[in-house]
């Protein structure tokens, strides 16, 4: 992409796991030059996942995934020396993100009010599980303790109980709130010229993707009914010969379509309105027939005759398809361990997917240029290092 929006804007991610990191990363990819400052031990991402070199490099699935493209810092916040340069870091920012629990920033002397002091101008993105107020400001979380707290794992019943999503769906969700947020706030500063104090919760974002389930419960009381797999007579999860498909015919015309992909002629010639209403008896017969095919063989028959619906599949399955290929949606980068894919901004900008300008970086392996650009010599760099305040790769 010859421009991308955000070219020139410096962004100084105090971020770790995935909810800011992923924040970071989208708007590196928009075109932030990205600071992230880990801590000596590092980002403890880097050891998640991957091949046994992946982990001992400190290169695992779980770092790379949100990290290209970004210039690694190794920083000891707790150290004198570490603060100060921080703060240098914070004065040269234009938007610093954090996800640390509310307050911890502000105990190493590196919170809003604090940024606010030496960058009149700054955009200040804090995330946090429960967010800065109320009476859960400050729990620690994880996704899945948000899926529970909030009532999201109470829309995926199953049989043993409510049921977490995989994903991990709201720290993602979390990350591109937070880039909606900065860019909001990237706008208005424009306007005003005012420093921006940006408080995202993953709980208000968990149920922002429920907005219609909240919206009910608090005008009415009412929960709503969930039906885990299936919420209609052909919606839903349904057996094949090898596995599932997922169905959507919610509408008469969506209805009929099915039945007649699937060659259930004595439907096939009722009514709309008795249609719809043939309930348990039409749902046995669509759960016989599928069990005739396997699921492939369905998904191919369902796009030929514009069902709404397709083949439950893993992740292998569907990057097989060559539709995430045709979408651009894995960019190729050199690593010191060989070409690894990442992810790419996620939709396709004037027929571009926009993937990251550089490779994934060494716990310290950009600490030394990065105090140089801030004013340091090198003396004074040696200094750091041997005083344990920043670290560089072995």
């Amino acid at each position: 992409m010859a421009h991308r929006p955000l070219a020139g804007v410096k962004v100084v991610g105090f971020d770790h796991a995935l909810t800011a990191s992923y924040c970071t990363y989208q708007l590196g990819l928009l075109g932030a030059d990205v600071v992230k400052v880990e801590s000596r031990k590092g980002d403890f991402t880097r050891r998640w996942g991957g091949t046994a070199e992946q982990i001992q490099q400190g290169f695992g699935d779980g770092f790379m995934a949100q990290n290209a493209g970004k210039y690694c810092v190794c920083i000891d916040l707790e150290k004198p020396g570490g603060r100060e340069i921080a703060l240098k870091l914070i004065t040269e920012a234009d938007v610093v993100v954090e996800n640390r629990r509310p307050g911890v920033m502000d105990k190493m002397g590196l919170g809003y009010e604090d940024a606010v002091r030496v960058n009149p101008k700054v955009i200040y993105a804090s995330i946090s599980g429960y967010g800065a107020t109320g009476p859960d400001a400050g729990r620690p979380a994880f996704d899945d303790v948000i899926q529970a707290t909030s009532g999201f794992m109470c829309t995926n019943p199953t049989s043993e109980g409510p049921g977490r999503a995989g994903g991990p769906v709201l720290d993602y969700a979390t990350g591109l709130h937070g880039v909606m947020a900065v860019m909001a706030a990237l706008m208005t500063r424009e306007q005003t010229g005012e420093p921006q104090h940006l408080d995202i919760a993953m709980q208000d974002t968990a149920m922002a993707l429920m907005s219609r389930l909240v919206t009910e419960t608090a005008n009415t009381g009412r929960l709503g009914s969930f039906s885990g797999n299936r919420s209609g007579v052909a919606a839903g999860r349904f057996a094949t010969a090898d596995g599932f498909v997922m169905l959507a015919a919610y509408l008469p015309a969506q209805l009929r379509r099915l039945v007649e992909v699937l060659d259930l002629a004595e439907y096939a010639a009722l009514s709309d309105g008795d249609l719809m209403r043939s309930g348990d008896e039409l749902t046995a017969a669509i759960e016989r027939c599928l069990l005739e095919k396997p699921s492939e063989d369905w998904d191919t028959r369902f796009v030929a005759a514009g069902v709404v619906g397709g083949a439950v599949r893993d992740m292998s399955q569907t990057l097989a398809t060559g539709q995430p290929e045709a979408r651009g949606f894995l960019s190729e980068i050199e690593t010191p361990l060989g070409r690894y894919q990442v992810p790419t901004l996620g939709f396709v900008w004037n027929g571009e997917s926009i993937g990251p300008t550089r490779s994934v970086s060494r716990l310290g392996e950009d600490t030394r240029v990065i105090l140089t650009q801030l004013g340091y010599d090198g003396a004074s760099i040696d200094t750091f290092i041997e005083d344990g305040v920043v670290s560089t790769p072995a």
